[in-house]
């Protein structure tokens, strides 16, 4: 086989990969498009629970009461990842059911949900009396998604405390770790698309989600870290849907009622 022949064939073979390598691609902008993200091949889940109170959270605490735990008998979130060149991209939801893209300074009019976030927040905070604005501040004001890391310590008065490897906070603020090259969270991609704004936000189907770029060389390292579960930090979450109705205590159900008479 002669040069020009090896030419052309490293050319026709070039023309052939292009399109798979071109499109593998990721945007990081908080949030998953099935379209454009084909760089997100591998679609998994993780054991997740509320750390606002999660003691009295609808979706379960994670069994807080000891220093161990098995985060796959944890309610369950969906997490996307895959390599781009030298990236290990990552995104991470909050399920709809707990929480979606909503606020409005008039909540209680404009969001249709609203009294599913009333009585997540009375669950959470043990008080039937407990209304929240549900306006940005309130909606987004202590959300943030943290990954356990594996490790509990016990206080002398017997509150367990878990160790956090990695934290961002919502909206914006992320630890610079494992390499990380670019991040986003779902108040971005609301407010850049013109999806809503710091005082709107009617997206009940758009998930809280957490989208990260890393180094590639800490993949293993970052997955293996995510197998301990991870923390979404709700303030308020939404009740459970109809199906999962059992979860509710018949005092705020009870609450509920009188509020709609």
């Amino acid at each position: 086989m002669n040069l020009r022949t090896l030419f052309w064939l490293s050319v026709i073979t070039g023309c052939l990969m292009a399109p798979i390598v071109q499109g593998q691609s990721v945007t990081v902008n908080g949030h998953y498009d099935a379209i454009t993200d084909t760089g997100y091949t591998v679609t998994d889940t993780v054991g997740w629970y509320n750390g606002h109170r999660g003691h009295n959270s609808a979706y379960g605490d994670g069994n807080l009461g000891g220093t161990s735990w098995d985060a796959t008998n944890w309610n369950q979130t969906t997490i996307r990842h895959g390599v781009v060149g030298d990236s290990f991209f990552l995104y991470i939801e909050a399920p709809l059911a707990a929480k979606g893209m909503e606020w409005s300074e008039d909540a209680e009019n404009n969001i249709a949900d609203y009294w599913k976030y009333v009585l997540g927040g009375q669950l959470l905070h043990d008080d039937e009396g407990k209304t929240n604005s549900l306006d940005f501040a309130n909606a987004t004001g202590s959300e943030k998604l943290e990954f356990l890391d594996g490790t509990a310590s016990v206080d002398d008065k017997g509150k367990v405390t878990r160790g956090i490897a990695f934290t961002a906070d919502f909206p914006g603020g992320v630890d610079t770790k494992w390499g990380l090259k670019d991040s986003a969270d779902s108040i971005a991609y609301i407010i850049a698309e013109g999806l809503g704004t710091d005082k709107e936000s009617n997206n009940p189907d758009v998930a809280m989600a957490f989208e990260f770029e890393f180094a590639l060389a800490n993949k293993t390292e970052i997955l293996e870290t995510l197998q301990n579960g991870v923390v979404f930090h709700l303030s308020p979450e939404k009740i459970p849907e109809p199906s999962s109705a059992l979860l509710l205590s018949v005092a705020s159900i009870g609450v509920l009622l009188r509020r709609k008479r």
